[in-house]
């Protein structure tokens, strides 16, 4: 089965933040955040994506501290390499997020250690 997910270099995330807010969740295991994370992204592992986008808003904001974004919203997901973050926006596409975006390259390439 191919990716459905729409993909982003680290450089139109960089342009993307600088025009304001936009939703970056971080889709890696806790014990991988221990190497840092993009700032302002919020955690949600890729096993935990499925149920925590089918949440209704009150509940999506009791667990993850941030407001549930919108379905026509660009939502951007990363991971370490790219996979997961890949795995991720598909999900989300398929629960109606038509704009879900991956990173490629996922953290890795964001802190430029590739």
């Amino acid at each position: 089965m191919g990716s459905t997910a729409s993909e982003i270099t680290c450089e139109q995330l960089e342009g993307m933040m600088a025009d304001g807010r936009v939703p970056i969740f971080d889709v890696r295991n806790p014990d991988e955040l221990e190497a840092g994370r993009i700032v302002g992204s919020v955690n949600i592992p890729v096993d935990k994506v499925k149920d925590a986008f089918s949440l209704d808003v009150e509940n999506f904001q009791d667990q993850f501290g941030v407001e549930k974004p919108k379905l026509e919203s660009t939502l951007v997901f990363y991971c370490q390499l790219g996979r997961r973050g890949d795995t991720a926006a598909t999900i989300a596409k398929d629960l109606g997020y038509t704009r879900a975006v991956n990173v490629i390259g996922g953290f890795q390439k964001w802190t430029g250690e590739d």
